[in-house]
C-alpha cells in the first residue's frame, strides 16, 4: 500500500503528521493507505482517502501484530474505500486502535469495537492537487464535515504550511476561506456537488449555495411569464456572489454551437445593472443559456 511501518521495540514508532495519503493500493494484502505490523503507529491530522485493499481489511488503515501493536488516530480523516472497510483489524491476532480527538472513518471493521460512529456524511474535499505549499493536498470545501471540528487540536500550521483559522479542521489541509476556494474552482467548476441541476461554477459565480440542493433560489436563472403571457427570464443579484465573476446571457434560435449572441454582461454581480429584454417576440423559437466566467 501507501505505508508500511514495522517497529519491533517498545521505544520505536513511526508518525505520520499532516500527510496526505491517497490512490494507494494493496493488491494481495492489508492496508491500502497505512499498515501498521508488529509496532506503534501514531497517525495525527492525516486525510487517508480513496485507497483500495484486495483483502477487504483496512482499505484506508490496517493494524495486526502481538500485543504491542497500537495504531493510535487523531484528528483524522480516512474514507471513501473503493472496497471493504476503511480500517481493518487482522482477525485472530491481539492488537489495539485507540482514537483520541476528532476522526471522520467511514467503516470500521466490527472486530474494533471503540471505533468512532461511521461517517456517512460526504466528506466534501477538493482532488488531490497543488493548492499552495511545497505537496499535493485535498482541501475541505464549504460544507465538509471536517470544517472546524478538531476542538482539541494544538497544531498551529497544516500540511501547506497555513496557519489555523479559528478552530482546527480535521485532515491534512486546513481551509482558508475564499483564497482557498477560489484555488479550488477550476478544478471542480463542472460538478454538481448537491444535485440541482446546476455546476459548482454558476452556483459559485451566482452566490447560491453549490452544496446544498436549492433550484428555488431566486438568484437563479428562471423563466416567468407577465401579466400578458409574454415570457420573461429573470436571474436576482446577489451580494454573496464571487466578486471576480462574469455572468454572461447568450441567446440562440436552435442551440448550435457557434449561433450564440450575447444578450447582456456583467462584470460585477454583486451589483445590479440593466439588462435587456431578451425575449425576442418576432423568433419562431428562442434558447437561452447563462454562463458564468472567472476574472483572469
Amino acid at each position: 500500500g501507501g505505508i508500511y511501518s514495522h517497529t519491533l521495540f517498545a521505544d520505536e514508532f513511526t508518525t505520520l503528521t499532516s500527510c496526505t495519503i491517497t490512490g494507494n493500493a494493496a493488491n494481495n494484502a492489508n492496508g491500502g493507505g497505512v499498515y501498521n505490523w508488529l509496532g506503534s503507529t501514531n497517525i495525527q491530522h492525516c486525510t487517508i482517502t480513496n485507497n483500495f485493499s484486495a483483502t477487504n481489511k483496512g482499505s484506508g488503515v490496517s493494524s495486526s501484530g502481538n500485543g504491542l501493536t497500537q495504531t493510535q488516530i487523531s484528528d483524522t480523516i480516512i474514507g471513501d474505500p473503493q472496497k471493504g472497510s476503511d480500517i481493518g483489524l487482522i482477525s485472530g491476532i491481539i492488537n489495539s486502535f485507540a482514537f483520541s480527538g476528532s476522526n471522520l472513518i467511514g467503516i470500521a471493521d466490527l472486530e474494533i469495537d471503540n471505533a468512532p460512529m461511521p461517517n456517512t456524511t460526504p466528506l466534501l474535499l477538493a482532488p488531490l492537487r497543488h493548492y499552495g505549499g511545497p505537496t499535493l493536498t485535498m482541501i475541505p470545501l464549504p460544507g465538509s464535515p471536517a470544517l472546524d471540528i478538531a476542538t482539541d487540536s494544538i497544531r498551529v500550521s497544516d500540511q501547506r504550511g497555513n496557519p489555523i483559522v479559528t478552530t482546527a479542521d480535521i485532515g491534512a489541509a486546513e481551509y482558508q476561506g475564499e483564497s482557498d476556494l477560489q484555488l479550488a474552482t477550476p478544478f471542480i467548476w463542472a460538478v454538481d456537488h448537491d444535485g440541482d441541476g446546476k455546476p459548482f461554477g454558476v452556483e459559485f459565480a451566482l452566490g447560491t449555495d453549490p452544496f446544498l440542493s436549492d433550484p428555488g433560489d431566486p438568484a437563479n436563472l428562471a423563466l416567468s411569464f407577465d401579466t400578458e403571457d409574454h415570457p420573461v427570464l429573470r436571474f436576482g443579484y446577489n451580494s454573496a456572489a464571487v466578486g471576480t465573476a462574469i455572468w454572461i446571457l447568450e441567446r440562440s434560435p436552435n442551440f448550435a454551437e457557434g449561433t450564440w449572441t450575447e444578450l447582456s454582461r456583467n462584470d460585477n454581480p454583486r451589483q445590479a445593472s440593466s439588462i435587456p429584454d431578451p425575449v425576442d417576440p418576432t423568433a419562431p423559437r428562442q434558447f437561452y443559456r447563462f454562463r458564468a466566467e472567472l476574472v483572469e
